[in-house]
């Protein structure tokens, strides 16, 4: 890039850090992108490039709630245990608002999520770095293909983004100022982000953990207790639901027998098609539909579930047993498929140069860190997360779809230490 235009650049940025203002921008740009995006975008390619629009179902938990009123997959009236209930209830917030107008709400509605997670990095890396890097971490938050992308499909994943950059944003804000509404606050966050993905349950013990050993000795203890206790609270009405449904104790959702057994299954099929998870599925999922088709179809649709998760999970643990070097092998493959497998060949390629990019700029940027001696404990609890969220998934079931929830944080904290030292060594 010319010495000239790489200086105007810098002087526009330096403009926009500088105004109060800086962080409506960001949102804007970022609503601008996701909704160009969804409207205009995604309507031209869904159809060539064979992108289903709601795969996981959640517009029809969302209608069962709506017309129901239960937790069904609509027009079933059987209740589910197979999902969160946080982001079906936002589906329905969405159409509620808008008099049913699907799925354009909904997508809208996301539109709206990605603006202020778009914020929320833009103040995160204004707090930890400087504003400068703030605009830049957070305009390239706004415009990148793989967080702008999960914005047009129904998909759990935008809202996941939003809940775990809310959450360390939760953690500078309550860092920054230790008291204990601003706990409450942040315990509310874990819960919400625990009731839309149960991934993020061992979040609410993790996060106090960390602040721990981040905040003083005269503070700690209200805080992170305060904290913990937020967020049980607000989750266990959900947990009380599922065992007043079911008799067992599950906190948020079953599946985990589920997500095992076709984690095992795509491990094996993964050589196959290293890059393809369209082409691996089929035989993946292939246990699944012969376990599902030996249930008695008379059970309500809850026992079914638990049935099926139970089956699939005996499945896989008498696999470990047999073949005790499968876990290895297993684990070697999801910590590669997480951050490289899409649903083809040229989005895995894309997705694969993306992520790793990003990755191999978080080590540069950590080792910067360390050798500037800048890294702050809030850093280090932080980075903690985002290893946390990587490790659970690598013993279960890991797909590239899943690391999206990290971009944000990983945009972060892969260029925001850089900048700040090209900016400090130039001033």
């Amino acid at each position: 890039m010319p010495k000239a235009k790489k200086h105007s650049m810098m002087r526009m940025v330096t403009r926009i850090a500088a105004n109060k203002n800086a962080v409506w921008y960001i949102a804007a740009l970022a609503l601008a992108s996701s909704m160009l995006f969804c409207f205009l975008v995604y309507p031209m390619i869904s159809g060539s490039h064979d992108l289903e629009l709601d795969p996981d179902s959640h517009g029809n938990l969302a209608y069962g709630m709506w017309h129901l009123h239960t937790f069904s997959y609509y027009p079933d009236t059987q209740p589910t245990i197979e999902r969160g209930p946080l982001y079906p209830a936002f589906i329905l917030m969405t159409l509620v608002l808008s008099h049913d107008w699907w799925p354009y709400s909904v997508q809208l509605g996301q539109c709206l999520l990605f603006a202020l997670m778009c914020g929320l990095v833009f103040w995160i890396s204004s707090e930890l770095w400087s504003r400068r890097v703030g605009v830049i971490t957070a305009t390239l938050c706004a415009l990148h293909p793989l967080t702008v992308w999960y914005t047009s499909r129904i998909w759990v994943e935008t809202m996941s983004m939003l809940l775990f950059t809310a959450a360390l944003a939760g953690m500078v804000y309550t860092a920054k100022r230790p008291s204990v509404g601003r706990g409450v606050l942040l315990g509310i966050i874990l819960a919400a982000a625990a009731l839309t993905k149960g991934t993020f349950l061992p979040y609410a013990i993790l996060v106090p953990l960390c602040l721990w050993f981040v905040l003083s000795r005269d503070t700690r203890m209200k805080v992170c207790v305060t904290v913990l206790l937020s967020a049980l609270v607000l989750i266990a009405p959900w947990t009380v639901r599922n065992y007043r449904l079911t008799g067992k104790f599950i906190p948020i959702h079953a599946r985990m027998g589920f997500n095992v057994e076709i984690g095992d299954e795509l491990v094996m099929n993964w050589s196959k098609a290293p890059l393809s998870l369209m082409a691996i599925w089929e035989p993946s999922v292939r246990t699944y539909k012969d376990v599902w088709s030996r249930i008695p179809k008379d059970l309500p649709k809850y026992k079914k579930e638990l049935i099926l998760d139970d089956e699939m999970m005996k499945i896989s643990m008498e696999r470990y047993r047999r073949h005790p070097a499968f876990v290895l092998k297993k684990m070697a493959v999801n910590a590669l498929m997480f951050w490289t497998l899409g649903a083809t060949p040229d989005k895995s390629i894309v997705i694969s140069i993306l992520l790793l990019t990003l990755l191999a700029l978080m080590v540069v940027s950590f080792v910067i860190t360390r050798r500037r001696r800048e890294l702050l404990p809030i850093m280090s609890a932080q980075l903690l997360m985002i290893f946390v969220y990587y490790a659970m998934h690598i013993p279960v079931e890991a797909i590239a779809r899943y690391s999206v929830v990290l971009l944000p944080a990983m945009i972060m904290y892969g260029i925001g230490p850089i900048l700040q030292s090209l900016i400090e060594d130039k001033t």
